[in-house]
């Protein structure tokens, strides 16, 4: 079992790994402001370049600081979008760090399919920006899902206004909403700056990355969940952060292990990771009546494997 695991890590991993260009960058979400007071909510319909209205209905805005997206949403772990199916989550712009943001701890993603990284500057430049999931729970760009799709395992499902409405219903706060809102927060946490060395300033010119803010809300859900009650996202950020301002490694590190021992059991349990158990089952047979029943190997059961 463990050796077909390491297989199909090791063939996802090779599948979905980015160019150097790809790696982490920032969030193209900075809205333009609204000159009128109320916020104007944008919706992007699938297969369509994202689009802003002002509230009184005007004609979309010359520029859209939104990306789209041209990775198919299919090539993802467990998703069931169909083959032809473009995502319109929005990437990211390419940044490159400072060298003091590049060196130190590297925490990676709880999905174990998602070869994407973060360094210790950048989990700290996520934290250090809000104090309170109510900072950064609202949000007002969202993605139009066809009814068809509407029920399937693909990102943009996570980002459609039903989700918000469902979010709010439930007093629950979203990973989609930290991801749109961290980079507009400034950076206020000064003990946690100068607990390696940096200051204030240093952290505001550092770009938030996509892949910092997944690696944090991973930490800070402890599972595969993205809903997830702002009391609990309080208390379990608190516990990162010690009274003197430096950060629980300790703490962050075992927030990330709960979701990632829960993502691969899912995975195993009810993603393409259960192959593993006709595997064994296969096995079984043939060690029962040899006679009858050939070896997973003599099957291509394990080339079966590798391609899933």
């Amino acid at each position: 079992i463990m050796m077909a695991y390491h297989l199909v890590a090791s063939v996802v991993a090779l599948t979905l790994a980015p160019s150097p260009a790809q790696r982490s960058g920032t969030l193209a979400l900075r809205s333009r402001e609204a000159a009128a007071a109320r916020t104007p909510v944008r919706r992007v319909r699938m297969q369509q370049p994202a689009t802003e209205e002002d509230a009184d209905g005007a004609a979309p805005a010359a520029q859209n600081s939104f990306i789209k997206s041209v990775v198919p949403s299919n090539l993802v772990e467990g998703s069931e979008a169909p083959d032809d199916f473009v995502s319109q989550v929005p990437v990211q712009a390419p940044i490159v760090l400072p060298e003091w943001a590049s060196s130190g701890p590297v925490f990676r993603r709880a999905e174990f399919w998602d070869n994407r990284t973060a360094t210790l500057a950048e989990v700290l430049n996520v934290l250090g920006r809000w104090d309170r999931a109510a900072q950064w729970s609202e949000r007002t760009f969202f993605i139009e899902v066809p009814p068809a799709l509407a029920k399937k395992e693909i990102e943009d499902n996570s980002w459609t206004l039903q989700r918000f409405e469902m979010a709010k219903r439930m007093k629950t706060v979203e990973r989609a909403a930290l991801i749109q809102n961290c980079e507009k927060l400034p950076f206020t946490n000064e003990k946690l700056a100068a607990s390696v060395g940096r200051t204030v300033a240093d952290f505001n010119e550092l770009p938030v990355s996509r892949a910092a803010v997944d690696v944090v809300y991973d930490a800070l859900a402890e599972s595969k969940a993205s809903l997830i009650p702002p009391e609990r996202i309080n208390e379990r950020r608190a516990g990162m952060l010690g009274a003197d301002g430096n950060f629980n490694e300790l703490a962050f590190r075992a927030g990330l292990y709960k979701s990632r021992g829960i993502v691969i059991g899912s995975w195993f349990m009810f993603g393409k990771g259960n192959f593993v158990w006709i595997l064994v089952a296969v096995q079984f047979l043939h060690d029962a009546r040899p006679d009858l029943f050939p070896t997973p190997k003599d099957l291509d059961l394990f080339k079966v494997f590798a391609v899933l």
